[in-house]
């Protein structure tokens, strides 16, 4: 008869047993992914783990220290995040770009999982090399801008003064050009700046300055390539320096 009720209380024990050791496992599964979590930073996910956790294994002590040290790193991190974040976006407000990735980065460091920092991030990398390219753009259209300025081909510099001026509206030196080169294609302006350049050139070699007059007759004659008045003056400038040395 006694052997009979260990063996009764033996099977009644078999389900307590296998239930014990389901919620082990369990118990032990939601630790690691508590632990894993709390490594990689993510607390909120963390404290999850070890709520529930503790909800399988109400005794185990661990589970409810590490979801207090979450509250507390969870206070911190949003702290610190915050702070990196306003940093980050005002930064990127200014187009300072360089400047923002690197924040968004910092607080990719803080939070590793945030989605907001993560795709901030990547946007900073397509502004740098949008920014890039386009100052690549505006650099070769003023270096063409300016060498048709250098031939006084009026039109074709305004054109890329123009343009360059489109890609960056702030940028005072093809504004200025530009109005430069609409004011020399109006008619007469040619002459009107031909005239001043020879009379100036020619009160300075008047008053014995050669160098300074050919130089005023050589931009008089770049203005008008048929002039043979500055060709002659060029011409005569030249002597009267060699003579003087």
């Amino acid at each position: 008869m006694r052997n009979l009720i260990i063996l009764i209380l033996l099977i009644a024990s078999v389900p307590v047993f296998a239930q014990s050791k389901k919620q082990r496992k369990q118990y032990d599964q939601l630790i690691y992914s508590a632990d894993s979590a709390f490594k990689n930073k993510n607390y909120t996910f963390a404290k999850e783990k070890y709520k529930k956790a503790s909800s399988v294994l109400s005794k185990e002590q661990y589970p409810k220290d590490r979801m207090s040290e979450c509250d507390k790193q969870i206070v911190t991190q949003t702290a610190e995040y915050k702070k990196i974040i306003h940093l980050a976006d005002s930064c990127f407000e200014k187009e300072n770009w360089s400047s923002a990735k690197t924040y968004y980065l910092q607080a990719v460091n803080v939070k590793p999982h945030d989605q907001y920092a993560n795709d901030q991030s990547k946007n900073c990398n397509f502004k740098i090399v949008a920014a890039a390219a386009l100052e690549a753009r505006y650099q070769e259209t003023l270096k063409k801008a300016d060498s048709c300025y250098k031939i006084k081909s009026w039109s074709c510099a305004k054109a890329n003064y123009d343009a360059a001026l489109k890609m960056k509206p702030e940028q005072a030196y093809p504004a200025k050009k530009s109005e430069e080169c609409a004011n020399m294609m109006v008619p007469g302006t040619t002459q009107v700046r031909y005239n001043l350049l020879i009379e100036q050139a020619d009160q300075q070699f008047d008053s014995g300055a050669f160098v300074a007059a050919k130089n005023k007759y050589e931009e008089a004659l770049a203005i008008k390539p048929d002039s043979n008045y500055a060709k002659e003056r060029i011409d005569l400038c030249n002597k009267k320096i060699a003579e003087q040395k």
